[in-house]
This record gives structure tokens, sequence and C-alpha cells, in this order.
């Protein structure tokens, strides 16, 4: 339940408030209580007791990593950052745990990539994102706790009966979501893309090299490989593949069973295998056992 709201960010108290009248014209029997904090961004509040966080501002981009640390328990929604109709956040088809809105109409007429867009429902024109960010927060809020359901539910079931009936494009998104119509939804609600996907520990040893971990990162992590020993082994070499597979590069050698990778910001799939060798010289191919960011097994990051 959506029971806890923080505005945050905006530096000017009627803008905040005008952001807290959006959000009641789209759920104004919302009896939770709304918190404004003029000047906090949500890298500085988010490990507090709010549900959700809305904040009306420019800068989206630099908070989804924050926003996947905290993700499911944490709510954000941001627009992309711009009140004139400009890509702003390339999201490669992989939009981030953030709900990324806009403003408009009949269509969005500001910044994109985004998940939806909703009119202003304070200055009415030109569309403001600021507000109609905050009215889609409302929307969300009231399918959550009308239904009891968790986030990513609401956000599905949002998404599959928007205006362009569960069809996502850059520059609209998901379209204008339908409040009433995401409530009634009956449709299957398919398994949270956003939650990481643990690995079996460990996987078993493969002799072709058909098996890989592959994944996009959202943000810089430091990935930890593990894998199982091998009898006899002496060595391992570990490669790693940034074109799907197609061109490996070696980026360890070594009797060790773990290799710690730093990957910076990337929309593309990244894959591991590893080689070990042993005392007979015969040569086994096998997946990497393992691959954590930040302390979190994920099979694969693709959203």
């Amino acid at each position: 339940m959506i029971t806890k709201i923080v505005i945050c960010g905006g530096g000017d108290l009627a803008h905040n408030q005008n952001v807290e009248s959006a959000f009641y014209d789209a759920y104004p029997e919302y009896d939770g209580t709304i918190t404004h904090l003029q000047n906090s961004v949500i890298s500085g509040i988010i490990t507090e007791d709010y549900d959700m966080f809305i904040q009306s501002t420019t800068g989206m981009t630099s908070y989804i990593s924050t926003a996947a640390d905290n993700y499911p328990s944490k709510i954000v929604v941001m627009p992309a950052g711009s009140n004139s109709f400009t890509r702003i956040y390339n999201s490669m088809n992989s939009l981030p745990c953030i709900i990324v809105t806009g403003a408009g109409d009949i269509a969005n007429e500001t910044g994109y990539d985004i998940e939806f867009f909703s009119p202003d429902t304070i200055t009415i024109e030109p569309d403001l994102s600021s507000y109609s960010n905050a009215f889609i927060a409302g929307q969300l809020a009231k399918v959550i706790n009308t239904l009891d359901c968790g986030f990513w539910e609401a956000r599905y079931r949002l998404r599959m009966t928007a205006s362009v009936n569960g069809v996502w494009h850059s520059t609209n998104g998901y379209g204008l979501p339908d409040t009433a119509a995401a409530i009634a939804y009956s449709g299957e609600i398919i398994t949270d893309p956003y939650l990481p996907v643990i690995v079996p520990d460990p996987l078993p040893l493969d002799t072709s090299l058909g098996q890989t971990w592959n994944m996009a990162v959202t943000k810089n992590v430091n990935t930890i490989l593990t894998w199982p020993a091998v009898a006899n082994a002496t060595n391992y070499k570990v490669y790693k593949s940034i074109d799907n597979g197609v061109t490996y590069t070696k980026i360890y050698e070594g009797a060790l069973l773990t290799y710690s990778d730093t990957l910076a910001f990337c929309d593309y799939p990244i894959k591991y295998k590893y080689i070990a060798n042993n005392e007979t010289e015969v040569t086994e191919y096998s997946s990497i056992a393992e691959i954590k960011h930040n302390g979190k097994s994920f099979i694969d990051l693709n959203r």
C-alpha cells in the first residue's frame, strides 16, 4: 500500500504544492501522508521511510542506479527531464525501474524516452512534465491501493490498458494511462522483469562453447564472477564478449576461482565464459557459475 509519499527536489514551495495538487487530481481519495522536501533529491533520502518518491525535476538518468538499488520497496516517479519535445533519455528499448513520464493531451509534448504521458492539470497549456508526472504517480498509487497489489502489477496493468494498448513507443511510451481500465484489467500479469534472477550455484560444467551468461548493465557495477573448480585443473582462463558472443577477449588467467570485473553503463549484452586447463591438457569449457552485481546474483538484466 502507498501511505507515505514524499515530493522532493523542486526547490520552490509553490512548485511542490502544484505537484501535490496534480497528484490529488488523479487520486482524490488518497488519505495517506504527503511530505514536501523542497531541496532534497532522492539519492539522499530514498532510504527513509517513504513508499513513493515524486521528483518533478531534471536529472532522471542520474538516479537510475539509486532507484534500482532500492527496488522494489521504493517507487520513484520522474519526468524524462525537459518541457521541450526532445530525446533526453535513450532507453535502447530498456526502461529503468523508475517510472519515466512526459506531458501532453493526445501525444507526448515533452522530453522522452518515457513510459507514460498525461495532461498537465495545473497549467493546462503548455503542458509541463512536473505536473503530469505527479498525475501519473497518483494513477499508479490509486491502482496499488485499490487492489492492494504490488508496484509491478499496478505498473503492468497501466501499461496494458493505456491508450496504445500495450505497445511501447519511445516518444509516447505506453500512452495515456487509464486508472479504471487498469483496475479492471483481467489479463495475465507477467513476472516482474526488474527483480534479480538468482543463478543456481554451482552450475554443471558444459563441454560446449554454447552456454554463456549474458546481461545488460544499467549502472556502474562491480561484477563478481565465480566458477566451480574443475578436477586437476592447473589454471582457468576467463573471456568476455561485448558483441553478444561473436568475439571474446581474455580478461583473466590464473588458478583462482573468482574474478572481479567493473562494468560501466551499457545497454548491450555482455557474455562471459571460462576455460579450465587440466594436467592432461584436456580443455573443458563452461559458463561462468555465478555473476554478482554489488552482492546480488543475476542471470539476465535485459529489460
